[in-house]
């Protein structure tokens, strides 16, 4: 009689608590990316299969591999026949499902394609990381009507901006230039610029005696009016003014940045520039969404926070 071998997850120094809901839920996602990109039979993707499934509740593989994905497909494309049938002048934009699931993503895609009053698209991945939200629309959009407009949300970092249009990407929302300002920060980042510091941090204590521009050369009117030491002194005082100075700055930045975007697709040159630009500032110059979103805000009331400590 053979010799039945028993085995269960092997420990993770990442999940060294009991309670392993973090762990179950990680080689879940470990598992869907690796099928996206590798297949079912590659062998490490088995791994992560064996482990979550050891991990989960009984149930939980059951409904959420495939057959949640699929489910909220079948809900969204449902919900929006209902919504064009009653809509008749506003334009719908529908977004587009699937997860990590290639096999869902072409379902979702090939349901919104085939429908007529669909006037765009939106892909909503924003719990994904990036890599995977770029995979997810390339391999979406590929499927869609390029001639309608494609919005990803929650895109709008300026690195994370340029590799979405890259990836077919038309628009994206303006939440970056706010989320700068709530950090003190003027942004100086330009496409096809020759610095490397993406922002001038107001909050630092040499801008007190700093009679120059927010950002040299620059053309808004906070920066022809007014100087480093003035917002610095805002800031400390808590002023509302720093955040009215400092987003009419950031948004005359973020403007520009998008005006240089679309010259440089004009000129055919934008894969080039996006990577000098990337290459440019490094990895991390763009987080301040990530901040923004685990902070508390107030205008009037700002807690200082020195990016650069």
């Amino acid at each position: 009689m053979s010799e039945i071998k028993i085995q269960t997850t092997p420990f993770d120094a990442r999940f060294p608590n009991v309670n392993q809901t973090k762990n179950c839920w990680q080689n879940y996602y470990d598992y869907s990316k690796c099928v996206a990109a590798k297949g079912e039979d590659f062998a490490p993707c088995r791994t992560f299969k064996r482990s979550y499934m050891a991990l989960c509740p009984n149930e939980w593989p059951s409904l959420t591999h495939g057959k949640r994905i699929a489910k909220s497909v079948a809900r969204s494309t449902q919900w929006l026949d209902e919504t064009l049938a009653g809509v008749t002048q506003a334009a719908v934009f529908a977004p587009v499902m699937g997860s990590l699931s290639p096999e869902q993503r072409d379902i979702s895609a090939r349901a919104l394609a085939a429908r007529d009053g669909v006037a765009g698209y939106v892909l909503n991945d924003v719990t994904l990381s990036a890599d995977d939200r770029l995979w997810a629309a390339q391999r979406s959009l590929a499927l869609l009507d390029s001639g309608k407009p494609r919005y990803m949300a929650g895109a709008s970092a300026p690195d994370m901006a340029l590799r979405a249009v890259l990836s077919g990407v038309d628009l994206v929302d303006s939440s970056y230039a706010y989320a700068v300002t709530e950090q003190g920060l003027a942004s100086a980042y330009v496409l096809g610029g020759i610095g490397t510091a993406a922002h001038v941090d107001l909050w630092q204590d040499e801008m007190a005696a700093d009679f120059g521009p927010l950002v040299p050369g620059c053309t808004c009117m906070a920066c022809r009016l007014h100087h480093r030491a003035y917002l610095n002194h805002l800031l400390c005082a808590r002023e509302m003014l720093a955040t009215v100075l400092l987003q009419v700055h950031n948004l005359h930045c973020f403007q520009r940045f998008f005006a240089d975007m679309r010259d440089s697709l004009a000129r055919g040159s934008l894969a080039t520039d996006a990577a000098r630009f990337i290459e440019r500032y490094g990895s991390g110059a763009f987080g301040e969404l990530s901040q923004l979103a685990v902070q508390v805000s107030s205008p009037t009331t700002k807690i200082q926070r020195r990016r650069h400590a």
